[in-house]
């Protein structure tokens, strides 16, 4: 099961674990200066100033226990995919940004798109089961020249204002699932991680699927 569905409804508070080398944070690719780099989507993206890398080991965590309530609300038996870290970073607890990719090649077209939308409909029913007040949404968004596939999820409080939200951005590139997922409280922080996003680059356009 992908990272974007897992993450999706592990909502959690955790502190990344700190390590020295910052290559050791993700499983593929660099980060040179505040700036990351993955060769095999050709994706570069930089960090915002004071926000702090995520380790590979805390998304792992959070992947785990993520599939766990998957499992629990849709009464199936998922296990965890070849799934790649990329780049993920934090403002703290409730904002913080995480990117992935994992494998996959299209036995037929439009098997991608299937996918994509079993796992919206999957969210949706963990939503269902734990009885979260939430609204959600999926649309476009082209960044950089390329599209890619927007679904919104945002949660209520008891007095059903807005509270926790994320937007989990998906595309089919260099025949990896490339997610980007944006977790945030607050408008002040969305728009920080949204403009890192829409501001990255892509070097490989045209092995784009």
């Amino acid at each position: 099961m992908k990272n974007i569905f897992v993450i999706a409804l592990a909502l959690i508070l955790w502190v990344a674990c700190e390590q020295p080398d910052p290559d050791k944070k993700v499983d593929t690719g660099a980060i040179t200066n505040g700036v990351y780099y993955c060769p095999k989507i050709g994706w570069t993206i930089h960090i915002p100033n004071t926000w702090k890398i995520i380790s590979k080991d805390s998304i792992e965590g959070l992947n785990q226990r993520g599939i766990d309530t998957i499992n629990k609300s849709t009464k199936t038996n998922i296990e965890k995919g070849p799934i790649q870290s990329l780049i993920s970073f934090r403002k703290d607890g409730l904002n913080f940004f995480i990117s992935s990719i994992e494998p996959f090649k299209e036995d037929y077209t439009g098997e991608y798109e299937k996918r994509r939308k079993k796992g919206n409909e999957i969210i949706c029913k963990a939503i269902s089961y734990y009885n979260i007040k939430a609204d959600t949404s999926s649309g476009k968004e082209t960044v950089r020249g390329l599209e890619f596939e927007r679904f919104t999820i945002t949660r209520y409080n008891k007095e059903d204002m807005p509270d926790l939200s994320e937007i989990i951005y998906s595309k089919l590139l260099n025949g990896y699932d490339f997610q980007v997922i944006i977790y945030y409280k607050n408008d002040s922080t969305k728009q920080v991680m949204l403009d890192a996003f829409r501001n990255s680059t892509f070097d490989n356009k045209q092995q784009t699927y």
